[in-house]
């Protein structure tokens, strides 16, 4: 990871416009009236609060796309139609995001454009479907055929239903994609463009931490497009990537949470999709009443699979692990929030 004058140039860009954002956000809110309003039912913050932080992102993202046509696509290694499909998902994911944020579609509607866009985009842009499954401590690959579209479509489904479950409470799906982009920053991974999503999201980080911002729906669906197809055209193109079972690990928090919710609301009779209190980070939140110590014990669920994991552990082993910490813990937290 050597970064060029070229790349520190850039980067000296993103953050004094990032930082000109952050100081002058308040005049920026009250000049674009975009605000979410507690219901007291599922949102308990106090006040209406700005929902921009999807929209600074894609600011971020769409100066990155000029800055790179400018010097002839030397920043963002992509090809050309890699990178046309790329900024069009990102772009389909945010306004599926803020249409929601604006309008509170139902979730079933909300499921059903996510789904219709993935399938448009792997229509037009067949290179995305993931074909294979390699998995580290297997040295059989496993083909997916003719299940390709469909194993593709479900993947970014899982993945778009999973980071907007994960955006609870404060912080923590901010904190969480920070993860993520310095994991692609130190394994080389279009790194200039992953560097300046860290300057974005660390300035929206203490923005949030004031309670001044949220990232939204549109913030939640947009990373989850960048994040996505980050992994699939990776995997797809790069031998020495993560293995399958290495990106589950990485995902597997937001994921396996959400597919408990799933199967605990199916189970009492509810709608999968239909919000609760009962998520991970609300139960460690009821325990420990702090706002940080909540997300940095939450932070501990997937830090240390990952260290585990670049320490050289087998991931059966980490999964393993992760399984049996996850459930004991929930089941002592679901306990004392009785």
């Amino acid at each position: 990871m050597i970064f060029t004058p070229q790349d520190i140039f850039i980067f000296i860009i993103f953050f004094i416009f990032n930082f000109l954002l952050f100081i002058n956000f308040d005049f920026l809110a009250k000049k674009i009236k975009f605000f979410d309003k507690p219901d007291n039912r599922l949102k308990l913050h106090k006040g209406k609060t700005s929902l921009l932080g999807g929209t600074i992102i894609m600011l971020n993202f769409i100066i990155f796309l000029l800055i790179n046509y400018l010097l002839n696509n030397e920043i963002l290694t992509f090809n050309n139609k890699e990178l046309f499909f790329f900024s069009l998902i990102v772009l389909l994911y945010y306004l599926i995001g803020i249409y929601d944020d604006i309008k509170r579609i139902r979730a079933n509607f909300k499921l059903l454009l996510i789904i219709i866009s993935t399938l448009f985009i792997i229509y037009l842009y067949p290179d995305l479907s993931l074909k294979i499954i390699k998995i580290s401590f297997i040295e059989k690959n496993y083909f997916f055929n003719e299940y390709s579209l469909i194993f593709t479509i479900l993947s970014f489904t899982l993945l778009v239903n999973a980071l907007n479950m994960f955006d609870g409470i404060d912080l923590q799906l901010i904190s969480y994609s920070i993860f993520i982009f310095l994991v692609f920053l130190f394994n080389d991974v279009i790194s200039i463009f992953s560097l300046i999503m860290l300057i974005c999201l660390i300035f929206l980080f203490f923005l949030n931490f004031k309670k001044k911002l949220f990232l939204g729906d549109s913030g939640a669906f947009l990373l989850s497009g960048v994040i996505g197809f980050i992994f699939v055209n990776r995997y797809n193109s790069d031998p020495f990537f993560f293995y399958s079972d290495e990106i589950f690990i990485l995902l597997m928090v937001p994921g396996i949470d959400m597919l408990r919710l799933f199967m605990t609301r199916i189970y009492n009779g509810k709608n999968p999709f239909k919000g609760d209190l009962n998520h991970l980070h609300h139960l460690l939140k009821n325990k420990f009443k702090n706002l940080l110590k909540t997300n940095l014990i939450l932070s501990l669920y997937y830090l240390i699979p990952f260290v585990m994991l670049i320490a050289g552990i087998k991931s059966y082993v980490i999964l393993t692990t992760f399984f049996i910490i996850y459930f004991i813990s929930v089941k002592y937290l679901l306990k004392i929030a009785k």
